[in-house]
């Protein structure tokens, strides 16, 4: 891909993602995203825990 293809793409998308979160949708997928990651975040840090323990 040519350099200055690239760079237009580049352009064209931070608009876009912005608005996608901004919308309802956008919140609320990234609500569930945030949700999800810390559930992962909260069962690592406590598996982690019991290995110190033992």
């Amino acid at each position: 891909m040519p350099d200055f293809v690239a760079k237009d793409i580049a352009r064209c998308l931070p608009p876009s993602i912005i608005a996608y979160f901004e919308s309802e949708e956008g919140k609320k997928a990234f609500a569930e995203w945030m949700e999800k990651k810390n559930i992962l975040q909260n069962e690592s840090f406590a598996t982690q825990i019991k290995k110190d323990g033992e």
